[in-house]
């Protein structure tokens, strides 16, 4: 208890991350995740978002671009006050569970299940939410753990509006960057215009280099013309500049990959970017992020979130870059990963705590999505994710 309010108070002071004050209360707690979000009212905009605890580092990113919109628990905010909470098995059962894409996609195979949330502060323009997430396999919070973190929460509380206070005399920092921090990947993010408004110590580093991706004035670009002329191409098909989605750019090297349908609007791309001499080149994978459809977690402009692989390496497959590469759920992703590296769809089934019918479902939609029929040319797909080589121009940057 001691190491949990000396680490929310250093962090509300600004002297300690407060990545370590929420993994205190997820070890004092046995939890999957702490996560606390600043919110406006109005907007629904997050002005903040602090979170520890052991779920994967992906996992905030793919909330924000692609299941915030169908986490059911958004219907349960109006119910929230401060000191009260509110947990989701008491609304959501077994049933709904079993039928709803944000837990058999997302939060399931991440790791995560149930979730208690109560407000820490609010005021007539910003709320600030507190959710405990519990593992697979673990019981939901139940009375006698609401007791035991109600100390906890006290504490929280008051370290939040010191928080605030600090918040208020500083310049507004982008909630989704901080979020980006802890993926072990090298993450770049740029606007319309290619300008780095983000770059993670791994891109830093890389960027630093000079090797394959290079800032030239604040903006983005590869070592080689070609490299310059790839990520043009990619982030013109992201359509950025526009509310809506265009019609793909012609491609300068970005990759198109076996079994993509035919679409003329994307909003990812993925491209491989030459080294200089005697430098291994990258894969790159842009996402585009758009305001309204993030929260604004990333800022009020539409931008590009890169998520850059280095192809020296190492060669273990990574299920957020299959994920991004074909489209795949998390679950998908951690199935056709597991299943590549060895593993049965029996083995699969017991390690994940899910059904073999379960597996074997998730395995027709990762077929479908790459554009295979058998197991074989799927695992065959994913080891050759790395030797995919750069298209011809004329062809398109688009993914699904």
């Amino acid at each position: 208890m001691d190491e949990v309010v000396a680490a929310a108070y250093e962090a509300a002071a600004g002297v300690r991350p407060w990545r370590d004050a929420c993994d205190a209360v997820c070890a004092a707690m046995d939890l999957w995740c702490v996560q606390i979000l600043g919110m406006l009212r109005r907007s629904g905009a997050i002005t903040f978002a602090l979170e520890g605890g052991p779920r994967a580092p992906e996992a905030a990113l793919q909330h924000l671009t692609r299941y915030h919109e169908i986490d059911p628990r958004r219907s349960l905010l109006p119910h929230l006050r401060v000191g009260h909470w509110v947990h989701d098995h008491e609304h959501f059962d077994d049933d709904f569970v079993a039928q709803s894409p944000y837990f058999q996609e997302y939060l399931i195979p991440l790791g995560g299940r149930h979730a208690s949330t109560t407000l820490l502060f609010a005021d007539e323009e910003r709320l600030v939410l507190l959710s405990l997430f519990k593992g697979v396999g673990s019981p939901p919070l139940d009375d006698d753990g609401v007791m035991r973190v109600e100390p906890i929460r006290v504490h929280l509380e008051r370290a939040v509006r010191i928080h605030l206070r600090r918040q208020a005399s500083r310049p507004m920092s982008v909630a989704g960057h901080t979020l980006l921090e802890v993926m072990p990947q090298g993450v770049i993010i740029v606007d319309a215009a290619r300008r780095i408004t983000y770059r993670d110590p791994a891109a830093a580093e890389l960027i630093a280099s000079g090797s394959t991706l290079v800032d030239r004035r604040g903006h983005l670009d590869g070592v080689h013309l070609r490299g310059s002329q790839a990520l043009a191409s990619a982030i013109e098909s992201l359509g950025l500049a526009s509310p809506r989605r265009p019609e793909a750019a012609v491609d300068r090297g970005a990759i198109v990959l076996p079994g993509a349908p035919p679409d003329d609007r994307t909003d990812r791309a993925l491209l491989r970017i030459d080294g200089a001499a005697g430098a291994a080149d990258v894969l790159v994978f842009a996402i585009a992020v758009r305001p309204n459809d993030t929260m604004r977690s990333f800022g009020d402009e539409a931008c590009a979130v890169l998520v850059v692989h280095p192809l020296d390496a190492p060669t273990r497959l990574d299920p957020l870059i299959v994920s991004l590469a074909f489209g795949l759920s998390p679950a998908e992703a951690r199935v056709a990963t597991a299943i590549a590296e060895g593993a049965s769809p029996e083995e699969v089934a017991r390690s994940r705590r899910v059904s073999l019918t379960t597996v074997r479902t998730q395995l027709r939609g990762v077929f479908e999505k790459m554009g295979v029929r058998r197991q074989s040319e799927m695992v065959r797909m994913l080891l050759e994710l790395p030797r995919l080589r750069p298209a011809t121009a004329g062809q398109s940057a688009r993914m699904q």
